[in-house]
């Protein structure tokens, strides 16, 4: 079970899949700053994080974005 769980995981989280998820899904309508896999990749390391915030999960994008951009990007897509 556990193996299944890591290969999904692993399936799913690569880079041309989370985008091509976040097409589908109408999550990314347009080129921006935040990639899917990075919010994803950066939304599972905030979950293990001692401190939650959009500021710290803004922080750890390839390119800088506010907190507002992050905080946005959590809507029914997402």
């Amino acid at each position: 079970m556990i193996n299944t769980l890591l290969q999904r995981l692993d399936e799913l989280i690569r880079p041309h899949r989370a985008e091509q998820l976040a097409k589908e899904h109408g999550w990314r309508r347009r080129r921006g700053k935040i990639s899917a896999f990075e919010f994803v990749f950066s939304a599972v390391g905030q979950a293990s994080a001692l401190d939650l915030t959009l500021n710290a999960q803004a922080s750890s994008f390839t390119e800088p974005v506010t907190r507002q951009a992050v905080d946005q990007r959590y809507n029914a897509a997402t």
